[in-house]
């Protein structure tokens, strides 16, 4: 959820256990920007593993519930209704 930079993608799909990447970020700017104008770092985003759906995380995972081993959050902190959302999240910041 969120990571529309690409690069917890980049990172996750290193890893040979790792069958496929599914980001989910809200806003497509951010990832054409990052896309552009930070190309090292977005190279995640061109990953045949990694699945780009463009829309809400939380939407998202209500629909797909039980799909993921492991969900890891590179966004600001829920607000609103959200934040008493039950949920499985494995939070990770890369810098």
């Amino acid at each position: 959820m969120g990571g529309g930079d690409g690069g917890v993608a980049r990172e996750v799909a290193k890893h040979p256990d790792v069958e496929r990447v599914t980001l989910v970020d809200i806003d497509d700017r951010v990832i054409e920007v990052c896309k552009q104008y930070l190309p090292r770092l977005s190279l995640g985003l061109n990953n045949p593993y990694v699945n780009i759906i463009v829309g809400d995380g939380f939407e998202f995972l209500n629909h797909h519930q039980g799909e993921f081993d492991v969900i890891i959050t590179d966004s600001s902190d829920p607000i609103g209704k959200y934040r008493r959302t039950k949920i499985l999240i494995v939070s990770t910041r890369f810098h």
